[in-house]
């Protein structure tokens, strides 16, 4: 079901507009509408001024520059802030972050240092360490200028066109030495004169070669030396890594609450630049339209008026008609129904006192998922999953999600009673008998085909009900003329079902197919001119709507032969722990699909069959301005 709701009306002085926002982000109640999709008022849309575009953009930089702290500390996402008032953080936060920025910078920039030295010096070590004898075997002067060389061993010919242009550019005072690398790489070094070294690196650029470069800072030293200085480079990094991230932590703990109170009231900040748009405004007031919970108009007078007096009027407007097709929806269900909100809404929200069929979904749904799972031991696993997943995940689609499933579950245990199964026929070994029937049992078809299409046909005739009740408060006459003759088919069909299975008397058969006529002539007016040929295909369909309930029977007795054949193949093989593996593999891949199909086809037959016939949605989710900083739980 959904809230009853007010249209507001606020006007106030153009000087209290940011604090009139505010209040009603404080609140979280309010949902403003567009004036432009607002018939009763005529004002222009409200524009904002050169201070408070330079205003917006300087708080959307400072934003980029807090949500960039918030992420480089790593600020635990669920700190609470220090202060409920959503002013002073943001005048707080511009000094603050000034000075907090470059300290932080400083040592994410060191963190980041130590970690590519980490990574990359050990590959350099390595790299000199397998070079040494080159070096020796070049080095003699300490002021010579060395360089080395890496290719792939299918490229070392080029080698030797580079050892003779080193002796052609130093006069043969150059030295080279070639060894292997690894497996791939065969290597070069080279050793010259400090007069021929410019020469010799713009010859190696035109070949195109890699050349080993180390940091510049281990670059100048002979190799002897650059191994020990990189091998006592490695040996400080852990320490200073340490103290660098102790010192980012103890930044992250003095600051998490109060970066994460900055974000919140910034964003709240930007929000309410974002909303002004939706106002109108005359040459010295601002006109807000907007909804809020019949209820809570009182709250929102008593509020506003404490912050800002007698300068602003709240009022509310009659429902119309018009007003009435733009009204945003608040659904209020029972806890229980309340996860299947998000089912409805994923078909369509309702419309204003449109019905919700909220409730009904959360009935029916989880029953003709436990009817077609409709087994013990499953029930029991998925229950356990279920509520497993609802302890670690505490709102959003997949708690709701969890919600539903766990409520499908315990159907699935009910009927695993009604049809006496337990991972399929596993409850016969122990005893366990049915209490309505066994429906892997042919003899039991029949029944089990009975009991789905009656529920089929119970479902749909509830939904033409409705249908014809929602007509009703309309007053539409389109609709009660296409969901009263339905209704009408539906029933003529159940008439001529039962004679003809000898439920009824023959000589019910009369008023039957005058039902049968009479409803498709009220469909046939509903549907104009093309009616007369349109409205016999649709009486069809309401046999076929009936029958794809079969699908419950179906899917269900799917399960229960996988089972059966997971029991069989187990009992067959000689092994029993071979035997248990397949059962258990057989049993997962059943209670998988047994889980994914079914709820598939139970959503299938709400919103193909069920909704159909009374539920249009095409509603506007309430959606409150709200302040996070405020609300933040």
């Amino acid at each position: 079901m959904s809230r009853k709701m007010s249209h507001l009306q606020i006007i106030g002085l153009k000087t209290d507009l940011l604090a009139a926002i505010r209040e009603l982000g404080r609140l979280g109640c309010v949902h403003i509408d567009s004036l432009a999709e607002t018939p009763e008022f005529s004002t222009s849309r409200l524009t904002l001024d050169a201070g408070m575009v330079r205003r917006q953009e300087e708080l959307s930089l400072k934003l980029l520059q807090i949500n960039g702290l918030i992420d480089t500390l790593g600020l635990p996402k669920n700190a609470k802030p220090i202060t409920e008032n959503a002013d002073e953080p943001v005048e707080h936060a511009l000094p603050a972050v000034e000075e907090l920025l470059p300290v932080v910078q400083r040592l994410a920039s060191q963190r980041d240092k130590l970690r590519a030295e980490r990574e990359l010096l050990p590959r350099f070590l390595s790299t000199l360490r397998k070079l040494l004898p080159l070096f020796l075997s070049v080095v003699r002067d300490p002021g010579t200028v060395s360089f080395g060389v890496l290719v792939n061993r299918s490229q070392s010919d080029v080698l030797d066109i580079i050892a003779g242009q080193v002796a052609e550019i130093t006069g043969g005072q150059g030295e080279t030495a070639v060894g292997p690398l690894d497996a791939t790489t065969q290597a070069m070094f080279i050793a010259v004169p400090p007069s021929g070294a410019d020469a010799i690196a713009s010859m190696l650029d035109r070949h195109d070669v890699s050349r080993l470069r180390l940091p510049p800072e281990f670059d100048s030293t002979s190799p002897e030396s650059a191994i020990a200085s990189l091998t006592s480079r490695l040996q400080a990094i852990p320490d200073e890594s340490a103290a660098v991230e102790q010192q980012i932590k103890a930044i992250a703990e003095q600051w998490s609450a109060r970066l994460l109170t900055f974000a919140a009231a910034l964003q709240d900040e930007l929000e309410m630049y974002q909303v002004l748009p939706q106002l109108g405004q005359t040459e010295m007031t601002f006109v807000l339209a907007g909804w809020v919970p019949a209820t809570m108009v009182p709250d929102v007078q008593a509020a506003l008026e404490r912050a800002i007096g007698d300068r602003i009027i709240v009022s509310t407007t009659p429902m119309t008609g018009e007003l009435e097709r733009h009204a945003p929806v608040a659904l209020s269900n029972p806890g229980l129904a309340r996860p299947f909100e998000s089912l409805v809404h994923l078909y369509s929200t309702p419309r204003y006192e449109e019905f919700d069929p909220t409730s009904l979904v959360a009935l029916f749904m989880p029953l003709f998922f436990g009817m077609m799972l409709g087994d013990i031991g499953y029930g029991a696993l998925l229950l356990a999953f279920t509520l497993l997943l609802r302890r670690r995940i505490a709102s959003g689609m997949l708690h709701d999600l969890a919600n539903i499933l766990a409520l499908g579950a315990g159907w699935t245990i009910v009927f695993g009673f009604l049809f006496g199964e337990l991972f399929g026929t596993l409850g016969e070994e122990i005893g366990l008998h049915p209490i309505l029937f066994d429906r892997a049992e042919s003899d039991h078809l029949v029944e089990l085909l009975a009991l789905t299409l009656s529920i089929g046909a119970a479902h749909i005739l509830l939904s033409l009900l409705l249908g014809l009740w929602e007509g009703i408060q309309q007053r539409n006459r389109h609709h009660l003329l296409e969901r009263g003759g339905r209704l009408l088919g539906l029933m003529a069909l159940f008439l001529l079902a039962g004679i003809l299975v000898d439920f009824l008397p023959g000589e019910l058969m009369t008023p039957a197919i005058a039902l049968l006529i009479l409803g498709t002539v009220f469909l046939a007016s509903s549907l104009g001119k093309i009616g007369i040929i349109v409205a016999p295909i649709e009486m069809i369909g309401l046999v076929g709507n009936v029958l794809s309930y079969l699908r419950i029977a179906a899917i269900g007795l799917s399960s229960v032969y996988l089972a059966l054949v997971g029991n069989q193949i187990a009992g067959i093989i000689g092994s029993i722990i071979v035997g248990l593996i397949i059962a258990v593999l057989v049993h997962a891949l059943n209670l998988v699909l047994g889980t994914f199909s079914p709820t598939i086809q139970s959503l299938r037959l709400h919103y193909v069959e069920f909704f159909r016939n009374f539920y249009e949605g095409g509603g506007t989710l309430y959606e409150p301005y709200r302040s996070r900083l405020a609300h933040r739980e």
